[in-house]
């Protein structure tokens, strides 16, 4: 018989909104009705150089929108720190790099990518006042716009403000598309509807919308060295007498370059930097083969007279962006940007792509691909066949001297309990380097924030997050969760087994995986079901019952294996929460109309498996060896016991061994007792029954039973799980 004594707390988490709970801070839901939009849906309003907003602010100062547009009162604003980043800046191979802290990140500060969800309350000529969800009902994050000044400052931080249209329903009559980033505002395609988002055969569109790539500037020589990281871009007067060296790094978190591409076109961003002293974008140099946090590094010029050319940098998503080369294939241009981890629940665009080295045409010839941009979804149900493209842009070739580094991918962030994703495809590919003899880098892969019951299949090698709590978002809720359409749950089950994290506490964390293709019901006292799903690849399930329910007991299943376990804690040990756990897997509520149940957690645990070898016949005056294999789920520590119960004219011998490891190595055991060992999961553990009968034996069986004991945890909750039989019958035969 398997002993398995375990100590398991499940918690039951249920977070607002639930009736007996604080509801959630809304807009005004649907307040776009019913729309088939196309084109650009969003308004954009920029910062004021220089203004900083603090953690509970309520006042936002804000310039004129583009497209022209106003806000009013009520509406669903999204406020997003686009740049704002420090970085290591030595001209050497760590720059860009926290050498101490975090190395090879990318940065040494980044506070870029934070945003929250806003509801404007008054409209003035020049300001807003808004509700969040920060100190008393201001903001949550500290938001920065700064210009760089000397030359050693940090670069750009920007912050902007997106009106987000507050769609009823919405089914596309053609491609919905964000408008470029332009250093104050773009980049971001951002939707909520209450019902049904259905693609209709169309896309969304943000791709090379990000980050600017650097721009290629005609150069024939100056200075520099081929082991560059960071070089002065040259002053108008150095770009007349083509004196200069390097490529522009591209745009990204820690600020912009004096020279990208906009539009087709090169832009010069700081022409105030031709003054001695000023900062042309970057600390100390926008030029030279240094990656500046996501964005690609520029070509380094490997000969004084810039005829030796390498490639742009590409810039990074969720994934790095690869290096630019030389003309012999070797990684001597712009270093790839770094990538922003998708655990990190911030929206990030693409970093834009380095430029290559010139000496012959001008831009746009060599220059760097735009990043992707950001894409959020917030949605009752999606639907359709269609496109959500983040992609960055491909890197300029080059005929002669080198290419620029491709974009790196953005972020999509999908907000959605329900929808048929199976025709929604995702376009996060980083861009490709520009083809030369020197050619640029590929950008990174982008990043994918997803949660709720929809299942979307990310592309190869792109970085997602599906541990995301689908319903709760900083600031104002979505419009589905302010108004839900009958009752909605929604929740999680996963195998709270402490890999990266700890066991059994009833949290999702580490890499403790979702338990997927689980089925999940909604059943009344009749057994009539009213809802069913299963678990998708995360773990995650989402279920709606209809509003003629309301005031109906009913009880949530999950069918759960035989070998698996939730053990509910006591009533006094859960929060205030609508449902009660009544009996194995399952939990009794009551429907209520038009409420979200989300944020459930239900944390499942496997018992360990005890392998036993098979039945076996044993010949007089031979040994045998009966192997038994443990393979834990959970950490903890195990111990075995032995029991042999002999019946027969002679004695036999049987001694019990311990193999901690399952290599051979044995120890034995003069007890009927283990030693504890620790538990890893997946680590498998050995014993085994050595068995010796005597030449003159005649008749004969040995009843071999071996037993594990298993500790997890230290939750005061105890809980006793069943045997299971692990033994063997050994008999003679003649």
């Amino acid at each position: 018989m398997t002993r398995f004594a375990s100590r398991i707390l499940l918690l039951v988490l249920l977070l607002p909104v639930t009736p007996a709970q604080t509801a959630p801070l809304c807009a005004q839901p649907g307040a776009d009705g019913s729309a088939q939009p196309e084109n650009v849906i969003n308004h954009y309003f920029p910062g004021p150089d220089g203004r900083v907003l603090a953690e509970g602010a309520r006042e936002i100062p804000l310039e004129p929108p583009r497209p022209s547009g106003g806000l009013a009162a009520g509406d669903r604003v999204l406020l997003i720190q686009m740049q704002g980043a420090r970085i290591q800046s030595d001209n050497d191979p760590d720059y860009g790099d926290s050498r101490r802290a975090t190395p090879a990140a990318g940065w040494t500060d980044l506070r870029a990518g934070h945003f929250e969800w806003l509801r404007v309350d008054d409209v003035g000529s020049d300001r807003i006042r808004v509700r969040g969800g920060g100190p008393d009902g201001g903001l949550i994050h500290r938001y920065e716009n700064r210009e760089p000044e000397a030359a050693d400052s940090p670069g750009r931080a920007r912050w902007q403000l997106v009106r987000v249209p507050q769609y009823q329903k919405a089914t596309l009559s053609g491609d919905v598309r964000a408008l470029p980033w332009n250093g104050r505002t773009g980049g971001v395609l951002a939707l909520d509807v209450r019902a049904t988002l259905d693609l209709a055969g169309h896309a969304l569109r943000a791709q090379g919308q990000g980050f600017r790539g650097g721009a290629a500037v005609t150069l024939e020589g100056a200075l520099g060295d081929a082991a560059d990281f960071r070089y002065r871009a040259p002053t108008s007067a150095d770009r007349a007498s083509l004196y200069g060296h390097h490529g522009a790094k591209g745009e990204g978190l820690a600020g912009t370059p004096r020279y990208v591409m906009e539009g087709g076109e090169l832009r010069d961003t700081r022409p105030e930097a031709d003054q001695r002293g000023r900062s042309d974008g970057y600390p100390q140099g926008s030029m030279a083969r240094g990656a500046p946090a996501n964005a690609g590094g520029g070509g380094n010029s490997l000969s004084l007279n810039n005829e030796l050319a390498s490639g742009g940098g590409g810039g990074a998503g969720g994934g790095d962006g690869a290096p630019g080369r030389d003309a012999e294939g070797q990684p001597r241009g712009g270093r790839g940007g770094a990538g922003v981890a998708p655990d990190r629940l911030r929206l990030i665009p693409g970093g834009g792509g380095g430029a290559g080295t010139r000496s012959r045409d001008a831009a746009p010839a060599g220059s760097g691909g735009a990043g992707g941009g950001i894409i959020v979804v917030s949605a009752g149900r999606i639907q359709g066949k269609g496109l959500l493209s983040v992609a960055g842009a491909e890197g300029r070739g080059a005929e002669d001297d080198a290419g620029g580094g491709g974009g790196g991918a953005g972020t999509i962030m999908l907000q959605a309990p329900f929808g048929d994703t199976s025709g929604i495809r995702l376009d996060l590919g980083g861009g490709a380097g520009g083809e030369a003899p020197s050619p640029g880098g590929a950008g990174g892969t982008g990043r994918l924030i997803v949660g709720g019951g929809v299942a979307l299949e990310p592309p190869r090698g792109v970085h997602v997050w599906e541990n995301f709590r689908v319903g709760h978002v900083p600031g104002v809720a979505p419009a589905w969760r302010c108004r839900p359409q009958g009752t909605l749950i929604s929740g999680t089950v996963f195998e709270d087994n402490g890999v990266g994290g700890r066991p059994l506490d009833g949290f999702r964390q580490g890499e403790e995986a979702g338990v997927s293709g689980w089925p999940v019901r909604v059943a009344d006292d009749q057994g009539r079901v009213h809802a069913h799903t299963r678990t998708n690849r995360a773990g995650h399930f989402a279920l709606k019952l209809p509003p003629e329910l309301e005031g109906t007991e009913l009880d949530l299943r999950v069918n759960l294996p035989e070998t698996w376990h939730a053990v509910a804690a006591s009533e006094q040990d859960l929060p205030v929460a609508p449902m009660r756990h009544i009996k194995r897997g399952h939990w009794r509520f009551k429907a209520h109309a038009d409420v979200q149940y989300d944020g459930l957690r239900l944390a499942v645990v496997r018992e360990p498996e005890l392998k036993k070898p098979d039945q076996r016949s044993i010949t007089p005056g031979s040994t045998q060896l009966f192997p038994f294999h443990y393979r834990p789920h959970t950490p903890g520590r195990v111990r075995f016991h032995y029991r042999g119960n002999l019946q027969a004219t002679t004695q036999w011998k049987h001694a019990f061994f311990l193999d901690p490891d399952c290599d051979g190595n044995s120890e034995y055991v003069d007890r009927d007792t283990t030693r504890w060992i620790e538990n890893k999961p997946g680590r498998p553990a050995c014993v085994r029954v050595r068995v010796e009968v005597p030449p003159d034996a005649e008749h004969g069986v040995l009843d071999i039973s071996v037993t594990a004991e298993t500790e997890i945890g230290s939750n005061p909750l105890d809980t006793a799980l069943p045997e299971r039989d692990s033994g063997i019958r050994v008999q003679l035969k003649r």
